[in-house]
């Protein structure tokens, strides 16, 4: 880029006014005929690193191309260059500076976003970029573990589709490295199946995976339980009796009584119960 004047602001921000050095930049990015015809200009505002202390606000000048190649689909075009790609908000130097305040110096996203100034998510997309590119593919997973982790409050979405509010599912499905140094692999929201298996799809390099409950193994608890007799050795297991069956027996258990009572009154016709208190004159 080519520096065309600086203004200074109060506060102390620079404000730099920039314009286009690379006479590549007016290539197509479809086809890559070099236009040489004007059809406008755009100015847009990207990010940059701090001069010192004080933060630097970027004015770019830059030219709005046409496109003369009559089989290329693409009409027209803004300028690009490596250092701010097409759709880029933030300089390269920018995201590089964040990801090293993120990764080398331990530093919270949130904290890094604040001081340079840009959201978290541009910060913590920043931090992806440069990992991806600098770092290495890692070596294949051993031994995987998947876990289960319930997380915030009832949350609710709108759908896309049918426009109906429905319930986010609180579980997520987190997968770590149990054999070597990696730790968390990946977490993706839910826990049902089809959740598991796209994301192991996903990533097809994990020969063994063990799945973690938060609750002891079951060759754990066999050996800390008691030995329990064999199943051809136990007491059949009574069941409750169904309402039917209680109403015949209470029924039954009547008539039983009804019938004893009508026995003993006819045992105990013409004799009295209470003798002494006989009045001695027959009564």
């Amino acid at each position: 880029m080519r520096v065309e004047r600086v203004v200074l602001l109060p506060g102390g921000v620079r404000e730099v006014h920039v314009h286009t050095a690379d006479q590549a930049a007016a290539g197509c990015p479809s086809c890559g005929l070099v236009s040489s015809s004007v059809k406008g200009h755009v100015v847009t505002a990207p990010r940059d690193i701090p001069y010192g202390t004080r933060p630097i606000a970027v004015v770019w000048h830059k030219r709005r191309w046409r496109c003369r190649e009559p089989l290329c689909e693409r009409l027209s075009f803004t300028e690009t260059i490596g250092e701010l790609p097409s759709g880029a908000r933030t300089t390269r130097r920018l995201r590089e500076a964040i990801a090293m305040a993120v990764g080398d110096a331990n530093r919270a996203v949130s904290e890094v976003a604040a001081a340079f100034g840009v959201s978290w998510p541009t910060a913590h997309a920043a931090l992806v970029e440069v990992a991806d590119r600098e770092l290495a593919a890692p070596a294949p997973t051993r031994v995987l573990g998947i876990d289960e982790t319930r997380r915030g409050k009832p949350r609710w979405e709108q759908h896309p589709a049918t426009c109906k509010w429905v319930l986010v599912d609180r579980w997520h499905s987190g997968f770590v490295d149990l054999d070597g140094t990696r730790g968390l692999l990946g977490q993706v929201l839910g826990r049902a199946g089809a959740v598991v298996v796209g994301w192991l799809a996903a990533h097809r390099r994990h020969p063994q995976a063990r799945r973690h409950r938060r609750r002891r193994s079951c060759r754990t608890s066999r050996l800390q339980r008691p030995t329990r007799p064999c199943r051809r050795l136990r007491a059949p297991m009574t069941t409750r009796p169904s309402r039917t069956q209680r109403c015949r027996a209470d029924t039954s258990r009547r008539s039983t009584l009804i019938g004893a009572g009508s026995n003993a009154r006819q045992r105990c016709s013409g004799q009295r119960l209470f003798p002494q208190l006989s009045c001695g004159a027959g009564c």
